[in-house]
């Protein structure tokens, strides 16, 4: 986050005073119990699968139409869905009760896995500047390893809103993910860590399962995968080719915590600069990365550069943002080739 130590001090200090409040109007709303030390492994699942569950029906169509109060964490200057044109709503995509209920309901998560890690300390995350996740509010489950509640609560909120990923595994599974980081040592979180597709071996399409239809597949060019290693550091690479930039997606894994997991550049970004384009084309691959099964979180950093946190298929990042980018091959070229102030020279 671009936050000077003392912004991010005081967002720190606002976001967690309103964890216990915003957890428990969160578990008075959906009828279930707040977390305790005490509860077992069963009774966990069982309540983070009730959480998600009531989040997952009520964030669309339970959620009435009313004004809410902000979170803290959200830029007051920033439109929410119901005060935007119908046009415009891929700006904005939560209203402000449905940012409302993704705040309570990430609050009530963060009680519960430090009800499940009573180790685990509230920070400010402290990452390499390069790293977008520098100075967030934190839980941190083990040394120099985060969770972040409220990023998965969103980045899930955008998947249910688009119609993808009804599933409350999901959030299961990202909870068992943090108690098994945060009760194992640091080798084997390291291991945790990689990438299936990363640490398998052999000749097997590891993207097999999400590959797309053929005709889709000749619409955004062939994809080819490498691996290098450079003084002792790891990097595994997906590249979708194409006779112009406008297909182009390249997804890099690199195994430096200090650069983040993921990064997803995007060719044709690069020449968009500023107006209504570039914050669809923003909205479109961010949504489109949020989308991929794995993915906690995706920002942009950069002219064309996206990270990513989670643990999803490199072959499905570049996939889902060459397949969403499709639709706006006109608009893109266009803006390039014949509007010249509202693109970068090529």
């Amino acid at each position: 986050m671009l936050l000077s130590k003392s912004e991010a001090q005081e967002l720190f200090d606002a976001y967690t005073a309103t964890l216990e409040p915003n957890a428990r109007a969160y578990a008075q709303r959906a009828e279930i119990s707040m977390p305790k030390a005490s509860d077992s492994l069963d009774v966990r699942r069982s309540q983070v699968a009730a959480a998600a569950s009531w989040f997952m029906h009520h964030l669309v169509t339970g959620v009435k139409e009313r004004p809410a109060p902000l979170p803290v964490w959200w830029d007051p200057n920033a439109p929410t869905a119901e005060v935007l044109p119908e046009a415009e709503r891929g700006r904005s995509p939560f209203t402000s009760p449905q940012l409302e209920l993704v705040d309570q309901f990430s609050a009530w998560y963060w009680l519960a896995v430090e009800a499940a890690l009573p180790a685990a300390k509230r920070v400010v995350r402290k990452e390499s500047q390069r790293n977008w996740r520098n100075k967030e509010p934190n839980l941190e489950i083990a040394p120099a390893r985060y969770a972040s509640p409220l990023i998965l609560v969103y980045g899930w909120g955008l998947r249910l809103l688009d119609g993808r990923d009804e599933d409350v595994n999901y959030i299961v599974e990202a909870f068992e993910k943090n108690l098994t980081v945060g009760t194992s040592d640091r080798q084997r979180e390291d291991i945790a860590s990689t990438p299936d597709e990363i640490r398998s071996t052999g000749s097997v399409d590891l993207d097999e399962a999400a590959a797309p239809p053929a005709e889709e597949s000749r619409s955004m060019g062939k994809i080819t995968k490498q691996s290098e290693r450079h003084d002792g550091i790891r990097e595994v690479s997906w590249h979708i080719n194409s006779d112009d930039d406008f297909r182009c997606v390249d997804v890099v894994w690199s195994s430096d915590p200090e650069d983040g997991r993921w990064q997803v550049d995007v060719a044709v970004a690069e020449y968009i600069r500023g107006g209504e384009l570039e914050a669809v084309l923003e909205d479109t691959v961010t949504r489109a990365l949020l989308g991929v099964r794995g993915v906690q979180s995706a920002v942009r950093e950069g002219a064309e550069s996206w990270f990513v946190e989670g643990s999803p298929r490199g072959g499905s990042l570049a996939r889902s943002v060459s397949n969403a980018l499709e639709p706006l091959i006109p608009q893109l070229m266009k803006a390039v080739n014949e509007e010249p102030d509202s693109a970068a020279e090529m």
